[in-house]
C-alpha cells in the first residue's frame, strides 16, 4: 500500500513543478524542423482530450511567405479527420503557434535530430502542468529500424527534466493513421 501511496506522490510532485524544469535545445533550426511530424506517445497532454493521434505539418506559405502549421487529428476510427491551421512563429528553441479563434500555444523542442524523432513540451501556465510529446517523421514507429535508439534518447530527455513514465500513454496512431 505504501508503495502506491509514493508512486502516487512522485507523479503528482512530477506534474506540478514540471514546468520549471523543462528546457529547449540550443540553436533550434526551425527550417530544419519543417515538414510533418506524428505523434506517437504523450504525457500529462491537456489539449488532447478525446482527439487521437494529432499530427502537423509545418510549413511556409509561398504566397505570403508566412510560417503556418496543419495539424489533423481524429476523435475515434468512425470519425472524420479534424483540421485546424495556425501561424508559427520560431523562437530560439520552439515556436509558438496561433490559432484563428485567439487560441495561442507555446511549444519548445526538448530535443530532435530534426530527422527521425523530436520531444516537444508545451507547458499551460495557468495550472503549472506541462505536456510533452514524442514526435517522428514517420506514422507508425514501429517500421523504424532505429526505434529502440529512439526511445532510448525519449527516456534520456525525460531523465534530463526529471519527468517520471508516470503518466505517458501510446497514442496507438498506428490505428488511426
Amino acid at each position: 500500500m505504501f508503495k502506491y501511496l509514493l508512486l502516487a506522490a512522485v507523479c503528482a510532485y512530477a506534474r506540478v513543478n514540471a514546468c520549471e524544469t523543462v528546457s529547449h535545445i540550443d540553436n533550434f533550426k526551425y527550417e530544419q524542423f519543417k515538414g510533418t511530424w506524428f505523434e506517437q506517445q504523450y504525457y500529462n497532454s491537456d489539449n488532447e482530450g478525446s482527439a487521437k493521434c494529432v499530427s502537423g505539418t509545418f510549413f511556409t506559405n509561398t504566397q505570403n511567405n508566412k510560417n503556418r502549421v496543419l495539424f489533423t487529428n481524429q476523435f475515434d476510427k468512425s470519425t472524420s479527420l479534424h483540421r485546424s491551421i495556425g501561424s508559427v512563429n520560431a523562437t530560439e528553441g520552439g515556436f509558438i503557434i496561433s490559432f484563428p479563434n485567439g487560441q495561442v500555444d507555446t511549444y519548445s523542442v526538448v530535443n530532435t535530430d530534426y530527422k527521425s524523432f523530436s520531444v516537444l513540451s508545451k507547458c499551460d501556465t495557468s495550472s503549472k502542468s506541462v505536456s510533452i510529446y514524442l514526435m517522428t517523421r514517420g506514422r507508425n514507429l514501429a517500421s523504424y529500424s532505429n526505434k529502440y535508439k529512439i526511445f532510448v534518447r525519449f527516456n534520456e530527455t525525460l531523465d534530463s527534466i526529471g519527468l517520471h513514465r508516470c503518466q505517458f500513454q501510446d497514442a496507438i496512431c498506428h490505428n488511426y493513421y
